[in-house]
């Protein structure tokens, strides 16, 4: 169980660090290491929201090995008076202070802020600045989506919180004219609708194009402000690693997964040829989907790894296969990540285990802290990468119910017995969809799920979790329900816009003359018990697109009468218009193109 000390330091005010004490009693030589999380500095400059302070990290190991339980401290930046921080908005993402007890900006004040910057020449020693709030280099997994953070997030959300751009004397950015408001993303690319001069507080990264939901590789994203002629720019690099099923990891390059634990063209042997320099430690990316790197589950839940394709959510969170180049290893509190150096963690295996080896007791009290610790190790090499996630064991209920013998009431345990008798009543079972709620597909290309099976639309069946669209399940175990306890219904909507019709089943379908033409297709989804009571229903739409390339020659005769050319010209304007036309019918986006000889 990890110990954190709290602090507390006044907006604008000093942060001095205090000492921190080492000893030990196993090995005089130490190798100290220290670890900050959020940032890796106190910023008194913005203050925090009470449930957000900024986390400082500490751990020490000695020369042998041994490690000792990590420390930290959390650092609350107080407004004046004791006044309660205010949540970022559109505005300006960051917490604040109210002003007059108001949190909060108009939009008339958004829309003259421009006329309260500096102006004219600046003072000697003035300087405009821009810096990214956050890392320059986000890794995430192939399927997750990055977007703007929205307002309340807390530090260890993965989202982007833009960048911070102000004039002001060069010791200090903060002390000038703020210009955050008016710094735009990815300003080089135009959107959609004719929108121009969009500001990063008004769209976010709608102007970056992002792939939606994010694809293997690397993209960027460049913030940049003007100010008195000048453009200022800086850039975040986003890695998209792509997502393997357990055991398999990512390959070296970063773009694809292993078979059968062996990467194409890599052995140990390149190891040893020519002088190459000591091969860095495998990286390790604790899935942010759904989970961040602290989580909270009521007490007396389930907390297990998530099944294939079961996304964590608030209701039932689960833990999130992590992602590394090498094998993962889940470490009990007893074993120290250099054990797997020495003699080695056979046993651990995420891929075999799961989570199994953090110990983590739901039945604990209230409060109570768990450390999943995650390591990274490549044998080939020795490289080893060490990450944690911590458990925080919450109320088993929401404020004002009582938990009794695994459900919550609002009344007491024995007065709940007596209004619903002996009937063993329990929590109403879930729908959960797999996979999102908006998908694209491809006309003609196989609908494959990140595991490579075939995928579906269709219900699961029994308690199936992969190759399917739909599942019910129990919020209070988090187990999946076959169809005695409860079922899941599956029809098409009829959209307005859409006048074709695709039978679920053939979604995804690629041979014969099966597929579904290209469109738009709405499909929704019903929970029902097993008396036929509806419990409750979700909608998903599917976009079938079809890309397609069209080359045509068609020749016109250099001879004739100026009237007869004429006729053969519009002959011509009228063949490609109604080519065009059939192709825009067929859902046909791009790649059309004609071609004229004589």
């Amino acid at each position: 169980m990890m110990t954190f000390m709290t602090h507390f330091v006044s907006l604008g005010g000093e942060w001095t660090e205090p000492p921190v004490a080492i000893t030990d009693d196993l090995d005089p030589t130490l190798n100290i290491s220290s670890t900050v999380l959020y940032g890796g500095r106190v910023n008194s400059d913005v203050p925090t929201l009470p449930d957000a302070p900024i986390e400082l990290r500490y751990s020490v190991v000695d020369a042998s090995g041994n490690s000792a339980l990590s420390v930290g401290r959390l650092v609350h930046i107080t407004c004046p008076e004791s006044a309660p921080a205010c949540a970022g908005d559109a505005f300006d993402p960051n917490p604040s202070c109210p002003v007059l007890g108001v949190c909060g900006t108009s939009s008339e004040l958004q829309s003259i802020v421009a006329n309260y910057l500096p102006t004219g020449e600046e003072e000697e020693g003035d300087e405009v600045t821009i810096t990214l709030i956050g890392a320059e280099e986000v890794v995430l997994v192939e399927g997750d989506e990055y977007r703007r953070c929205p307002a309340g997030s807390a530090p260890a959300d993965v989202c982007d919180r833009g960048a911070r751009a102000s004039t002001g004397p060069s010791d200090t950015a903060s002390a000038g004219g703020s210009l955050t408001a008016t710094v735009e993303a990815c300003a080089d690319v135009p959107l959609p609708g004719g929108l121009e001069n969009a500001t990063f507080a008004e769209v976010g990264l709608a102007a970056c194009r992002l792939p939606s939901p994010l694809t293997v590789g690397t993209h960027t994203i460049a913030f940049s402000t003007q100010f008195d002629g000048r453009t200022l720019s800086v850039t975040r690099t986003l890695r998209v690693l792509p997502n393997c099923p357990p055991p398999e990891v990512v390959c070296a390059g970063n773009t694809t997964c292993s078979v059968d634990s062996f990467c194409p063209g890599e052995s140990s042997s390149d190891l040893l040829a020519g002088e190459a320099e000591a091969p860095e430690p495998p990286p390790l990316l604790l899935n942010s989907t759904g989970a961040a790197l602290h989580v909270v589950v009521r007490q007396f839940t389930t907390y297990k790894a998530c099944a294939d394709d079961i996304p964590s959510i608030e209701d039932v969170p689960c833990e999130p296969a992590p992602v590394s180049t090498a094998p993962v290893y889940v470490l009990p509190p007893s074993v120290l990540p250099s054990s797997c150096i020495s003699v080695g963690c056979t046993g651990y295996e995420y891929a075999r285990v799961g989570i199994a080896p953090a110990n983590i007791n739901t039945s604990a009290d209230v409060g109570t802290v768990f450390t999943i610790s995650y390591v990274a190790f490549d044998a080939a090499t020795l490289g080893l990468t060490y990450a944690e996630r911590t458990v925080t064991i919450d109320d088993a209920c929401p404020s004002g119910q009582i938990y009794c013998n695994g459900t919550c009431e609002v009344a007491d345990c024995e007065v709940a017995a007596l209004l619903i008798g002996e009937t063993g009543q329990s929590v109403e079972p879930r729908l959960r969809l797999l996979g999102a709620a908006y998908m694209v597909l491809q006309y003609g290309h196989p609908w494959l799920t990140t595991g490579g099976q075939q995928g579906s639309l269709l219900p699961c069946e029994g308690t199936a979790t992969t190759g399917c669209g739909a599942l019910a399940f129990d919020p209070q175990t988090g187990e999946i329900l076959d169809s005695s306890v409860a079922s899941v219904t599956l029809v098409e909507s009829t959209l307005a816009e859409q006048p074709h019709r695709c039978d679920p089943s053939l979604v995804g379908v690629t041979s014969g003359s099966l597929r579904c033409a290209p469109g738009l297709y709405q499909y929704t989804y019903t929970l029902r018990d097993a008396d036929g009571k509806t419990l409750s229903s979700a909608t998903r739409q599917v976009l079938i697109r079809a890309v397609a390339s069209l080359s045509f020659q068609f020749r016109v005769p250099n001879v004739g009468t100026e009237e007869e050319v004429a006729v053969e010209a519009n002959t011509l304007t009228m063949l490609r218009a109604a080519l065009l036309a059939a192709a825009n019918a067929a859902g046909v986006e791009e790649g059309m193109q004609f071609g004229q000889s004589s």
